[in-house]
This record gives C-alpha cells, sequence and structure tokens, in this order.
C-alpha cells in the first residue's frame, strides 16, 4: 500500500493513475468514467488534509461546514445547500438529504437509534487495543429504493488506538476521485482528530480504502489541466491542531453562531469575533464563515478579518473567493490602503451558457472570462466577477442572493466592464442600467456581429460609457485593460481636484 505525506500527494497520484492508466471504462447509471478497483493508500499526517494546488480551488468553507455538520448529526438540506446550492439535486424531498448525510448514522443509527459515537468511544475506553471500535454507514435498505439517487457512498469507519496515537481507517464502496475523495477525506480526518483529542492521545494515520475509485468523463480535462500544472505545496500546508479534550461544547457554540449569519440575523466584525472568546481552532472556523457570508452576498469589509487567519486558510479563501482579496492589501500594491484598492466588475452572460452535461461553462467562455480577470489581476486591480465566484456554474447561488451581490458590487467597483452577451443577457443589461445610474465608468464589449440594443448603442451620449469591439486574442485584451487602467487615472485625478 502506498503511504503519502498528506492528501495533496495521494490526490495527484491517483489522478494521474486514472488519467493515464485506468483499470477499466464505464458508465454507471449512464455517467461515463475511467475508473480502477480496490484502491488503498494512507497519509501520515491527517493534518495535511487539504489540496492547496490553486488550480484546484478547493473549497475550505464547505470542506468545514460539511465535517460540522456530520458531527452535528444533522441531515438538513438548507444547511448543506447554502455552502454547496449542487447538493439540493440529491435531496428527494427538497428538506433532508439521506445517505450524504452521514452525523444521523453516526450518532442516531437505525430503529434504535443507537449512538454508534458514543459506543465506539465505550468500546475503545473498555479495551485500547480493541479491533471492534466501527462505525456503520451504508444500510442494507438503501440498495433496495428503486432509482436511488443519494445511497452513501461511505461502508464504514473504523478507529483504532495505537501506541498512544488514534488511527483511522475509511471504506468506500466508490469514491470520486476528482471532487469527492477531497472532502470525504477531510471530513473523516476530522472525525479522527475529533476522536484523537475527545482521548487525549496524539494523532495516527488515516487509511483510505475504496472499491472503485473513479473520475468522472466532465472532470477528465480538469484533472489533466491540473496535472499539467505543477504546484509545490506551501510550507504551511498542515491545519492547525484541535483544542485537546471534548470539543463538542465548542462544536455546539459554534453551530449557534453558523445559523445567525446563514440566516442574515447578524454579521461580525474583526473584534467581534476575537471577543467570542473561543479557542483559535473554533474561531478561525467563525472566521471562515463570517468571510462566506460576506462573499456571497458581496458585503466587503476593510477591517482586516483575512488576516487574521492562518496563512493556509487565507491562501485557500482567496483563491476560491477572490473578491475577499479587496478586503486586504495587495500583494503588488503592499502601500496601498485596504479600502483604497480599485476593483474592476467584471459581468457577462452567465446561466444561459452553463452546459447541462457538464454544469459549467464551456472551456471557450471560462477561458474568455478568466483572461480578462488575470489581465486585471496583473494590474493589481481586485476583479469581481459571479462567473467565477460561482464556481463557473458549478455553485451557483439563488435569484435573490445574486441580485443583492451583485448591485453591492455595482456600488462598491471603480470600473465596470461587461459583455451584453449574443444572444443578449437580460441581467447584464440591468447590470448597465444600474452602472449608468450610479455614474460608473464602463466599458462595453461587444462581440463581432453583435448589434447593441439602441439604449445600450446611446449610453455613451448619457454616461461615462464606451463601446469596444472585443476579439479573443491578446491585443484586445490589452487595449480592454489600457481602457480601464485610464478610467482609473480620470477617476484619481477627479477625486485630487475635488479634495
Amino acid at each position: 500500500m502506498r503511504v503519502f505525506a498528506g492528501l495533496q500527494d495521494a490526490y495527484l497520484h491517483h489522478l494521474a493513475e486514472l488519467v493515464h492508466e485506468p483499470q477499466f471504462h464505464n458508465s454507471p447509471r449512464g455517467y461515463a468514467s475511467q475508473e480502477k478497483l480496490g484502491a488503498a493508500f494512507t497519509l501520515r499526517d491527517p493534518l495535511r488534509r487539504l489540496v492547496t494546488h490553486p488550480r484546484r480551488r478547493a473549497n475550505l468553507v464547505f470542506n468545514v461546514a460539511e465535517a460540522l455538520w456530520y458531527l452535528a448529526g444533522r441531515d438538513d438540506l438548507a444547511y448543506l445547500a447554502y455552502y454547496a446550492p449542487g447538493v439540493a439535486k440529491y435531496s428527494a424531498d427538497g428538506v433532508r438529504l439521506t445517505g450524504t448525510a452521514y452525523g444521523p448514522r453516526i450518532f442516531a443509527y437505525g430503529e434504535g437509534a443507537g449512538d454508534q459515537w458514543a459506543a465506539v468511544t465505550e468500546a475503545i475506553r473498555e479495551d485500547p487495543d480493541t479491533k471492534r471500535a466501527v462505525i456503520q454507514i451504508l444500510r442494507p435498505s438503501e440498495l433496495l429504493v428503486p432509482g436511488n439517487i443519494d445511497m452513501a457512498c461511505t461502508l464504514a469507519l473504523q478507529f483504532l488506538l495505537r501506541e498512544g496515537r488514534m488511527h483511522m481507517v475509511a471504506y468506500m464502496r466508490a469514491n470520486d476521485a476528482y471532487r469527492g475523495m477531497t472532502s470525504d477525506i477531510f471530513s473523516f480526518t476530522i472525525l479522527q482528530e475529533m476522536m484523537a483529542r475527545q482521548f487525549g492521545v496524539g494523532l495516527g494515520t488515516y487509511t483510505h480504502v475504496a472499491g472503485s475509485l473513479h473520475l468522472y468523463e466532465p472532470d477528465l480535462a480538469k484533472a489533466v489541466r491540473l496535472l499539467d500544472n505543477p504546484a509545490p505545496e506551501p510550507p504551511e500546508c498542515r491545519m492547525p491542531a484541535m483544542p485537546d479534550g471534548d470539543n463538542r461544547p465548542y462544536l455546539a457554540q459554534v453551530l449557534q453562531i453558523e445559523e445567525t449569519l446563514r440566516l442574515g440575523h447578524t454579521r461580525l466584525d474583526a473584534d467581534s469575533v476575537e471577543a467570542l472568546g473561543l479557542p483559535p481552532w473554533w474561531a478561525h472556523v467563525v472566521r471562515l464563515f463570517e468571510l462566506y457570508r460576506r462573499a456571497r452576498a458581496g458585503q466587503l469589509s476593510d477591517d482586516g478579518l483575512v488576516d487574521r487567519l492562518p496563512p493556509l486558510y487565507r491562501r485557500l479563501m482567496l483563491q476560491r473567493f477572490p473578491t475577499l482579496a479587496t478586503e486586504a492589501p495587495s500583494p503588488r500594491r503592499s502601500s496601498m490602503p485596504q479600502g483604497d484598492r480599485p476593483a474592476v466588475f467584471l459581468g457577462g452572460p452567465f446561466k444561459a451558457l452553463i452546459d447541462e452535461a457538464t454544469g459549467s461553462l464551456p472551456p471557450r467562455v471560462r477561458d474568455r472570462y478568466a483572461t480578462l480577470i488575470n489581465a486585471f489581476e496583473a494590474e493589481g486591480w481586485g476583479v469581481l466577477s459571479a462567473h467565477r465566484t460561482e464556481d463557473w456554474g458549478a455553485g451557483l447561488v439563488s435569484d435573490r442572493d445574486c441580485t443583492r451581490r451583485d448591485l453591492a458590487w455595482m456600488r462598491r467597483c471603480s470600473v465596470f466592464v461587461a459583455f451584453p452577451g449574443n444572444p443578449v443577457s437580460p441581467g447584464t443589461h440591468v447590470e448597465l442600467g444600474w452602472a449608468s445610474a450610479l455614474g460608473r465608468p464602463t466599458v462595453v464589449l461587444v462581440e463581432p456581429g453583435a448589434q447593441p440594443a439602441a439604449l445600450v448603442s446611446g449610453l455613451p451620449e448619457v454616461a461615462p460609457v464606451m463601446l469596444v469591439e472585443y476579439r479573443d486574442d491578446q491585443k484586445c485584451v490589452s487595449e480592454v485593460t489600457a481602457l480601464v487602467a485610464a478610467a482609473l487615472q480620470a477617476q484619481t485625478a477627479a477625486a485630487g481636484v475635488t479634495s
């Protein structure tokens, strides 16, 4: 069995095997995939439970939220869908998740509602060398549900206390190597660490066993791009350790705070998080939830909350939610006050262009937006982009949240850059109206052959709007960047005159 230092090494190794040397090609339930049977590996350090590769853009907030959802014994869709809207398709009734929700199985399993966590801890206390400390996840009855859309992928979790360290083995019937494996191992090693801290022992190894480790066809190109662009792990690749002892009181307190944030009943600033008096590990969880709330709602702040995260957390949050970078000093403009960093709002067609087969934007469309985002960020500007924030279609938010966020972004941005679309994007036209009413300098990118609406063509007569024919080449990207720079310079000059 292969042994790896941490998850990223194991993740890249098994992706490479599935891309280049798959054992089988098949299509269970019609989903084409490449597969390897009986995959098994061990992680020496379960605190290295995150994939930091920038092209993977790990969703740390979702990982933490899902692990806490398990620990709380919950199965409600509303909680998890707030952090990953796509999970709603796995709910049969739109209220609960069944197979995905391991929490009730861990803490209230079967007709007698037995607490498996309590049973396992008792087994270990009675016999520290026991091999019976096993939590069952898959229920036999799941196989009898016709067309079951949410069957548990995990068979069992085994805890083994050996030589003063808590080891764990996870057994899975099937595991999606590109997406599911990262979140599963994150959650399972959190459970392992929770158990270790409860017993006051060290953290041992984590072993992962999957009957079928597979890579779905829609993720194949992403896996290839990731493998073709190697990126070493940063020095700070280990998560901080949980506090010793029983962490369940902290879990309960943090979940109460999470609910008030999720439901919009409260907002937290950097100082109010400190005032909660939580241990650092749990205070960082609250910071993650508050930062996610801000990114989702487009409500940014200059209170330095991002900078109070550990370097690993901060790196992953800025990779996943780049708009949070406007809360921190720019690496290219470190002397610039936090609230003064220019922000460019990039708009354009989105939901109508999502490929139904993959659930995300086609590569050509994604590359168009990504090219402009990279060019603007190379200038040191923050970029507000729904396309990237919503993971190119994989993490869509509700219409209501989208509207609130985009209006907040429009009020905050320095310049608006927009593709009206061909065919036209109604949402982008609404945003053009907001920009004109707010007096935001705007660059409208008209695709070759497209005819802008009359009121869009006439905007330069009544608002600071420029219409540019856009082509997908570097010269045009440079021209657009120069126009944005000129608009920002004009704003700076005007501010100097008025002051």
